[in-house]
């Protein structure tokens, strides 16, 4: 039997998908993130060994894995170096995130809308591979889920001090933190080893809020939504809007609300109203998988097929319904 690795990195987190040449999946496993901005290498390379371990578990006749296809922010060759302690590694491909989003949706060129921890757009075209943004929480990552979060923790300072209008953050962040009064917040974002996460995090209380109704964590989604746009519309100039293929929204922070992908939406058809916007069926990792494929010979439509009845496992569920 031949097996395979799909591996796919960001800022926080690390999946990992074991499979047969028969596209039967042997084992998903799950670490945090590889970007070495925000994690010492030696944790990160921790991280991936214990992952590494649970990826392989107590299966003795894997002793080979014909090809990894990974992408991983930072230093995608510690992975394999990490596998070839364990197992022999014949062959590694590393993509990039765009490519690898853009894959998961079926598609080779187009755009990526990523909010994640972080944010970016990634514009892929025949002979062009151009990313807008990406500068990390201090420099940029607009309508990413940290400034989400970032937006949030505000607005119940904002709702304490009578500076912003009432919101159910404020009583959400008191219990979340557990914090006895809000100024207690300062220690709780200061003293942590990883603000990003800590202040990120805080995205699922914008979420919630949201999902209640509450009208600021609406207008927050709003503002990270016209955020991501102002990226996107950045790289459709490029193109004069002529774009082959779509724009692919991918990361986490699109999952909070329907809201941030419907006001997104409006605001690049009302630049650019033919264009296609989506949200992918599939999670990153399953671009590896297409990119091998094609590389392989398969058409896209195959490639699709493949793993639309083999990995369901890897499906993102969609977005929100609209409310």
């Amino acid at each position: 039997m031949t097996y395979y690795i799909a591996a796919e990195g960001g800022g926080t987190k690390l999946l990992t998908v074991l499979y047969d040449e028969q596209f039967r999946i042997i084992r998903t496993a799950r670490t945090t993130g590889t970007n070495a901005v925000y994690r010492r290498p030696g944790d990160i390379e921790a991280s991936m060994e214990k992952m590494t371990d649970e990826l392989l578990g107590n299966t003795p006749d894997i002793r080979e894995i014909q090809r990894l296809d990974m992408s991983l922010v930072g230093n995608g060759g510690l992975l394999a170096d990490v596998l070839r302690r364990h197992i022999t590694l014949k062959e590694s491909r590393q993509y990039g995130e765009g490519a690898v989003a853009l894959a998961a949706a079926g598609f080779t060129s187009g755009i990526v809308a990523q909010s994640g921890t972080g944010s970016d757009a990634f514009l892929i075209q025949p002979g062009t591979d151009e990313r807008i943004g990406g500068w990390g929480p201090l420099l940029g990552d607009e309508g990413s889920g940290y400034d989400i979060g970032l937006m949030g923790l505000k607005a119940a300072i904002y709702a304490e001090e009578g500076r912003g209008p009432d919101t159910v953050l404020l009583p959400m962040v008191m219990e979340n933190f557990k914090l006895s009064q809000l100024w207690d917040l300062v220690h709780t974002v200061s003293d942590t080893s990883d603000v990003r996460r800590t202040v990120g995090s805080a995205a699922l209380l914008v979420a919630r809020a949201a999902g209640q109704g509450d009208a600021v964590a609406l207008d927050i989604y709003d503002r990270a939504a016209r955020a991501m746009a102002h990226q996107v519309l950045t790289a459709l100039g490029r193109v004069q809007g002529d774009l082959k293929g779509p724009i692919v929204t991918s990361g986490g922070a699109w999952k909070g609300h329907r809201r941030m992908f419907d006001t997104f939406t409006a605001a690049v058809h009302e630049v650019y109203p033919k264009v296609t916007v989506i949200f992918p069926d599939l999670e990153p990792v399953a671009g590896c998988i297409f990119l091998r494929l094609m590389n392989e010979g398969r058409t896209a439509e195959e490639a699709m097929s493949v793993l639309r009845t083999c990995f369901p496992c890897l499906a993102t569920g969609g977005l929100p319904v609209s409310q």
